[in-house]
């Protein structure tokens, strides 16, 4: 199995806040041909291929100056949830040195091709 692996990403359950550091968890998001697993010591998300897809990327929130992922999933009971990811390598630079758009392009490679895959 195939799977990318991206070590110090930030994970908000809401759209970002600028100030509001601590609201954002620090976790290794994989991507595999079974999905996606975000795990960080408070937030643990495990989405089955299929059941996400990349709701935006931009600035989101108040933070007007990093690119966030945005990612809309559905849980296991049908309803529809939102994840923030960034790139929080560097000391939250990392997403402005490309980070954030390498973690949109995986995960838009996962939900499109379903890794190498035809759908």
């Amino acid at each position: 199995m195939n799977e990318t692996v991206f070590n110090k990403v930030w994970a908000l359950e809401a759209p970002p806040k600028v100030g509001r550091i601590k609201d954002r968890h620090t976790g290794t998001l994989t991507l595999s041909s079974a999905g996606f697993r975000y795990v960080s010591p408070k937030l643990t998300r495990e989405v089955p291929v299929g059941q996400f897809g990349i709701g935006g990327f931009g600035a989101a929130g108040s933070d007007i100056v990093n690119s966030w992922v945005r990612v809309v999933y559905r849980d296991p009971m049908g309803l529809e949830h939102e994840l923030y990811f960034n790139d929080g390598r560097y000391f939250g630079w990392g997403g402005i040195f490309g980070g954030a758009d390498k973690i949109r392009d995986a995960i838009a490679h996962a939900q499109n091709s379903r890794w190498g895959n035809t759908p």
